[in-house]
């Protein structure tokens, strides 16, 4: 036992817990991103599913033993020959120290900025530049190119994917001439997708290791050559066939027990929103009474803003940019109309009419009983015309969230509401979700509830595998602190998995929301099939890439999908209906937040070289620093 490193142990234990909590608020928020951008699921509940199975995947799935430096990133033969005799383990406590320390500080730093960063890949630029700072020649750099690869190649394909998906699923449901009908047909198939992608994801890349087995490795002559931990993944491969079949049984078991509840909740929330309906509380918009400013789409997909009053108007000046109050509410939107030559100085004749929302009564009709809903600011700019719908949250919601939307207090986390702060300071965001295709809610419904089960099920795979990148530096820190010397295979005790799984679902509850709102809602507009086909795609490639032994990050894969959903999106016209998509070889440029998609890409570089020079200035200045010699 390395007694003099006492104090590194604890140091560990409290950087692995901040090294969780700053995985949770940025890996952890991409899984539920989508469901909370589509409105498939509340932030709170969102937030409080996620944090159950991301502790309920770590504790109980995640794996038990790892290697000593995750990912392969060192070759220990020279790390032995470039440091002291006998003191390469102690180069690897501070080296896993020092990766902890610097993960932690960036994944806090990047949520804080709402930047979706991989958590792999800063660990990777950490252990290098630790590497570094002992020789050149102890990194693999070989391994180096294959993470610049997967920069490129896994979003690609993950945007491929999803396009796909999502092209098939609009074709066959969303623009079906009866697409609820169509919905109902097809979600036994799309829960047996949900269950095949999850139960081979489970069999073929489990990291359970058998505590109570040992795999034995014998060369041709059938000597045994080595003995290691039995992973689940090894008995997989040395046994395909059962594996195979294990994974089919798993899926069809998994696909009946998700079919029931999501028939279930489908059927209950179309009933619940009909009878919301009839009572006059119904899934359409209304404009409140109340001092309003008129929106325009012109040719070119840009928006306007002139000032509307019951009897006077104040129309901006042409190309004025100044942010403007839209009052929404649960209700139809009231479409208050004016031309310029009807605005004089003195007044004008303002006319008015209304305009259907997805389920609205029959036009030119004014709703009875209807009750004022939130009222939220939503940034627009210049020119003249019409207000547009925007979906809005009940009346108890607004209350609930009154401090996020109008600027009062400030909110729990859990209780923001992302949509109006989004619209609030980003601009882009009310023009690209106006004009977005819309789909009958009736089928989306069907959507929503698939989406939720699998984000759900996302957080449990996620707790299982990825524990390991806040457990496995504090493990091998304690390990060898017990052992004096480093092991390949360090056992990672339980204790340790619930500390990363509880601080993974704390930071998720205390930050995780800035990040939700990057990707589900400001990045592009996300409805329930797009987060679904979103979802889908990345278990798909995630899967694809383990089968090949390929590392990959699952925050790139989901930006991928997410553009790859966006760019086959259409846009319309709210009152024509005309699709007036402006595509480049087919593809819709103009749903994608290109500014933020571009400030995501620069984080992606920035995390591994940032990452990996900090470790090498800690790891310098830690061996290299004057120090006293006791012996």
């Amino acid at each position: 036992m390395l007694t003099e490193y006492t104090w590194a142990v604890a140091v560990g234990g409290i950087f692995c817990f901040l090294l969780g909590g700053g995985m949770g608020a940025n890996d952890v928020a991409n899984n539920f991103g989508t469901s909370v951008g589509s409105r498939s699921i509340s932030l709170k509940r969102a937030l409080f599913i996620a944090a159950v199975f991301e502790l309920i995947g770590s504790i109980g799935f995640g794996a038990t033993v790892t290697d000593s430096v995750r990912n392969g990133v060192y070759d220990l033969g020279k790390l032995e020959v470039h440091v002291a005799k006998n003191r390469s383990h102690e180069f690897l406590l501070i080296a896993n120290l020092t990766v902890l320390f610097t993960v932690a500080i960036w994944l806090y730093c990047a949520s804080s900025l709402k930047m979706s960063v991989s958590t792999t890949h800063s660990i990777i630029g950490a252990y290098m530049g630790c590497g570094l700072a002992i020789s050149p020649r102890v990194v693999h750099w070989k391994y180096l190119l294959t993470i610049l690869s997967s920069w490129v190649g896994a979003p690609l394909l993950a945007a491929l994917v999803a396009a796909s998906l999502f092209t098939a699923l609009r074709a066959a449901v969303l623009r079906a001439e009866h697409p609820v009908r169509r919905a109902n047909l097809l979600l036994p198939l799309l829960c047996v997708y949900v269950a095949f992608i999850i139960s081979l994801f489970f069999v073929f890349s489990n990291p359970l290791v058998f505590a109570s087995h040992t795999c034995v490795q014998k060369n041709s002559d059938g000597i045994i050559a080595a003995t290691k931990p039995c992973y689940a993944s090894h008995w997989v491969s040395a046994h395909l066939p059962a594996a195979w079949g294990i994974g089919l049984g798993a899926a069809a078991a998994t696909s009946l027990i998700l079919y029931v509840p999501i028939k279930f909740w489908t059927k209950r929330t179309i009933t619940a929103e009909q009878e919301k309906k009839k009572a006059g509380l119904g899934r359409s918009w209304t404009l409140a009474d109340l001092p309003r400013r008129t929106l325009s789409f012109a040719a070119d997909g840009a928006f306007g803003t002139d000032s509307v009053a019951a009897g006077t108007s104040d129309a901006a000046g042409e190309g004025a940019s100044a942010t403007s109050p839209i009052s929404l509410s649960t209700k139809r939107a009231h479409f208050a109309s004016a031309s310029e030559d009807e605005l004089s100085p003195g007044g004008s004749t303002v006319s008015s009419h209304w305009v259907d929302g997805p389920d609205s009564t029959p036009s030119g009709s004014t709703p009875d009983g209807s009750t004022p809903g939130e009222v939220c600011q939503i940034p627009v700019r210049s020119a003249s015309a019409v207000v547009l719908p925007v979906e809005e949250q009940s009346a108890e919601v607004l209350e609930e969230v009154e401090g996020a939307c109008c600027g009062g207090r400030f909110p729990a986390p859990w209780n923001r509401d992302l949509h109006a702060e989004a619209a609030q300071e980003e601009s882009r965001v009310g023009e690209i979700q106006a004009l977005s295709e819309k789909f009958p809610w009736q089928a989306e419904a069907y959507f929503k509830a698939l989406q939720t089960c699998s984000a759900a099920l996302a957080c449990l795979v996620h707790g299982s595998n990825d524990v390991g990148n806040a457990a496995a530096p504090f493990a091998a820190i304690y390990s060898i602190y017990r052992e004096g010397a480093y092991l390949k295979s360090i056992p990672v005790p339980l204790w340790v998995l619930a500390l990363g799984g509880c601080s993974i679902s704390i930071g998720l509850m205390l930050l995780g929301y800035k990040v939700i709102r990057t990707v589900g809602i400001e990045l592009l507009h996300m409805n329930a099939p797009k987060g679904f086909c979103v979802e889908m795609a990345v278990f798909t490639v995630i899967i694809s890439a383990s089968y090949l032994g390929l590392t990959i990050s699952s925050t790139h894969i989901g930006i991928g999908a997410m553009i790859g959903v966006g760019l086959m999106d259409r846009h319309f016209d709210p009152f024509t209906l005309q699709d007036v998509t402006q595509t480049t070889c087919g593809l819709n440029l103009r749903a994608i937040n290109w500014p933020l998609a571009g400030k995501l890409a620069v984080s992606w570089v920035g995390t591994l070289i940032l990452c990996c020079t900090a470790g090498y200035i800690l790891m310098t200045f830690a061996i290299r620093s004057p120090s006293i010699n006791h012996t």
